[in-house]
């Protein structure tokens, strides 16, 4: 068993410990100004510096158009994307959770941005961008609750956000995600280039026990 595998468990355990202890005395967080309702075993969108990250990183470069959230979990970053990018038009919400999707639904309505954000059980049309913060330790999950970080020990959750962007993204389109060296910066370029994906630019921000990134990238072809 590798290194990064072993991190990786620990990572796992770690964000376990916080879910279940959150969930034990509360269901709401303010998160960069959204008040966020949650839900077990709906990710927590608090205190994660990937989410925090990706926010930013979106803010940042100031993306326009029809955007499409794949695995929104509480509809948080959907919310702020919404909320603070002035060239959105329309963000679309997609998780494979109905209770992220429950979850998300509600906060749409709290924040106020249902005119311009809304959930989707599939996914239709074209995008002028999608964002994600999959779950990216190359782990399998045991359960509901680890579906949340263990994309897979091949990293399939991430397999699968590439091709789904290739599919649904207009030419020039752009894919922003967050991922960790836990996951493997070779591993997640690999994947990238076999699905016609050229890296743009890329962030990072430095934790305890890894480096969390997120990178923007363009559609080829």
């Amino acid at each position: 068993m590798g290194f990064r595998v072993l991190k990786s468990i620990a990572v796992s355990k770690a964000l376990r410990l916080y879910h279940k202890t959150f969930y034990s005395t509360r269901r709401e967080v303010v998160f960069r100004g959204a008040k966020v309702y949650l839900d077990y075993p709906v990710f927590i969108p608090k205190y994660t510096i990937s989410t925090d990250l990706l926010v930013e990183t979106v803010e940042s470069i100031g993306v326009e158009g029809r955007i499409l959230d794949f695995g929104c979990g509480s509809g948080a970053i959907s919310i702020l994307v919404a909320s603070i990018v002035p060239g959105v038009r329309e963000v679309v919400c997609y998780d494979v959770s109905p209770s992220a999707l429950r979850v998300a639904s509600l906060n749409i309505v709290r924040n106020k941005v249902f005119g311009k954000v809304r959930v989707s059980r599939d996914i239709r049309g074209v995008f002028d961008v999608v964002i994600s913060n999959p779950p990216y330790l190359p782990l399998d999950p045991r359960d509901e609750l680890d579906e949340n970080w263990c994309g897979g020990s091949s990293l399939e959750v991430i397999r699968e956000l590439f091709l789904t962007a290739r599919k649904v993204l207009h030419k020039g389109g752009l894919l922003i995600t967050a991922y960790s060296s836990l996951t493997g910066r070779r591993e997640v370029e690999v994947i990238a280039s076999a699905s016609g994906f050229r890296e743009i630019m890329r962030f990072k921000r430095g934790s305890l026990v890894d480096t969390v990134y997120v990178s923007v990238y363009g559609k080829e072809g």
